[in-house]
């Protein structure tokens, strides 16, 4: 089954009352035919908290973008957290990279949007540990 085909079927599940972890969405940019956000790190920070899914093609991020309304400016490289259906009022905002230098801190708020949403109900992406005080 072809990337295009399996939209419907992503479709469905980012929509389903049933998922219950976040999901970050990531399109490939034009000019690399690659993400421009750092995919394996937020894989490894965000394992078990949340799904990433990469839209590898140009064709099937058009057809996502025609059948999922939170993914309609989902293009050139950006990537977008979209909540479990429990904080789904809370989408937090695209974000763009500006090209390969931005990839870092892309990467970071994109964490710290999951962290914000506590991850949807299959945990947390525990907050760094704060500076001792010296006491």
């Amino acid at each position: 089954m072809s990337e295009i085909e399996q939209i419907p079927e992503l479709v469905t599940w980012l929509m389903s009352t049933e998922r219950q972890a976040a999901v970050v969405l990531v399109s490939v940019a034009r000019s690399t035919a690659t993400p421009l956000v750092q995919v394996g790190r937020l894989m490894s920070e965000l394992d078990g908290v949340a799904e990433v899914v990469v839209i590898a093609t140009q064709e099937a991020g058009s057809v996502l973008r025609s059948q999922f309304g939170p993914a309609r400016h989902l293009y050139g490289g950006a990537a977008r957290v979209i909540p479990s259906r429990r904080f789904i009022g809370l989408l937090p905002r695209l974000h763009l990279p500006f090209g390969p230098a931005d990839s870092a801190r892309v990467t970071d708020a994109i964490v710290a949007d999951v962290r914000r949403l506590g991850g949807g109900v299959m945990g947390t992406v525990p907050a760094p540990e704060p500076a001792p005080s010296g006491r």
